[in-house]
């Protein structure tokens, strides 16, 4: 008898599996699990990628305020530097008395105190006049010469064997810009010419512009800045013109080609709809 309800049972649940509507019901507990099991896993994944987001963008935001932190710094470290070129080199020079001399020859009478250090930039090259970076130890010595850097005369300093008439009318005196404002100060010239900006200047080591005439002088931080003023059709035409490299190494204005290329990536991100780096649209 045992073994015959043992049978029974055999049979009848064998016939239970083979039903379709248990098999089905089997299929769906089984796909219910899984699927809540992929929803944890999935859960939890969201979760760790939510975490890495905000974390990413903490951390990117905390790396902008320390470029920015870095640039300002770097800005207020030159504030009492300029840079002189077209000053011919000669052999056994002494640049800080140059730069007393091209003083003179703007009308000041500036003391060997006023000058903290100067030395040519870069290497020497075969047929290149490098620039004279002078750091002043005021910035009222600096701004001194800045102010009258349009006033340079030969005759202020007759007979000076270095800065003769021809030499003093290709010297450039301009204020020591980080790289960045270099570029901002490129891009802004380039469309002052093209007559999208009234004025285009720097003070202080800052780019400031104006629209018109009548307008409050803004200053720029980012190329953004410059194309909110004169709107983006003139920003995306701005191309620099082929005569302007050599000028701007030789005003020691900034090589041109970074400017270039900060031109075509900033225009290359605003088609593709892209805010840039430390601006929100």
């Amino acid at each position: 008898m045992a073994d015959m309800a043992e049978i029974d049972i055999k049979e009848e649940a064998k016939k239970i599996l083979s039903e379709f509507e248990f098999v089905q019901r089997l299929q769906d507990l089984v796909t219910e699990a899984v699927a809540q099991a992929i929803n944890r896993v999935n859960e939890a994944a969201e979760a760790r990628i939510a975490s890495l987001e905000t974390e990413l963008s903490s951390t990117k935001n905390r790396l902008e305020e320390a470029e920015r932190r870095i640039e300002d710094l770097d800005a207020y470290n030159r504030r009492t530097s300029l840079l002189i070129t077209g000053v011919p080199e000669t052999s056994g020079e002494a640049t800080d008395n140059l730069v007393l001399d091209v003083g003179r020859a703007a009308g000041l009478n500036l003391s060997a105190d006023s000058l903290d250090r100067s030395h040519r930039l870069g290497r020497p090259q075969p047929g290149k006049v490098r620039p004279i970076i002078a750091k002043f130890a005021t910035t009222n010595a600096r701004q001194k010469l800045f102010d009258k850097r349009k006033e340079l005369t030969a005759e202020k300093v007759g007979g000076h064997p270095v800065l003769t008439r021809s030499v003093i009318s290709r010297i450039f005196v301009s204020e020591c810009l980080t790289a960045k404002n270099q570029q901002l100060f490129f891009l802004a010239r380039q469309l002052r010419k093209r007559k999208s900006l009234w004025a285009a200047y720097t003070t202080n080591g800052c780019v400031r512009v104006k629209k018109t005439e009548g307008d409050i002088a803004v200053s720029i931080k980012e190329p953004a800045d410059l194309e909110d003023i004169v709107g983006a059709d003139a920003f995306r035409e701005l191309r620099p013109r082929e005569t302007e490299p050599a000028r701007s190494a030789r005003r020691g204005s900034g090589p041109a080609w970074q400017a270039s290329d900060a031109i075509n990536a900033w225009v290359t991100e605003r088609r593709r709809g892209r805010s840039p780096a430390g601006r929100g649209d």
